[in-house]
Parts: structure tokens; sequence; C-alpha cells
């Protein structure tokens, strides 16, 4: 797939190039602040890392945003938030 990712969504897309490769076929970030995270004590990173986890679980393939909301529902529960992370 080719992510393309804004604000946290650049972090989600950065992470999961960085966690799944096989997976990214090209990457777009846009407007992030450039922050390491310490995957132990940092909350944020956990925030990011749970949803990469809801994400390698998807099928990105052939499904529409509609769908992919659908399915994020029962791990992301903001529904603020679901939109910025496909």
């Amino acid at each position: 797939a080719i992510l393309v990712g804004h604000s946290m969504g650049g972090k989600v897309a950065q992470t999961m190039a960085l966690l799944q490769p096989h997976r990214v076929e090209g990457l777009v970030v846009l407007d992030i602040a450039p922050v390491k995270y310490d995957r132990e004590r940092d909350g944020s990173w956990k925030a990011v890392s749970g949803i990469i986890d809801t994400l390698t679980g998807l099928p990105l393939e052939n499904t529409s945003k509609r769908e992919l909301d659908v399915l994020m529902r029962q791990s992301i529960e903001d529904a603020a938030l679901r939109p910025f992370v496909f």
C-alpha cells in the first residue's frame, strides 16, 4: 500500500512502514513534529502502537473507507481519530 499521513496520521504511517515494511510500497508524510518516542514509557507511542496493531489486521485492498471505519470501531473508539489513520 502507499500510505499518506498528516500530523498524527503521519506518525502512524511512518510507524507502519517501520514495523511492516513488506506492506508499504510508498510513504508520504506531511506536517509532523520530529520527536523521538520511547516505546516503553511514552503514552503517545503506546497509542500509535495500538493503532498499528489495528491496521495490520485490516484488509486494506479493495476495502472502502466506510468498511474500514466499521472494522476499526472495535479498537479505535474515537470517531474523530479513525479518519486520520486510514
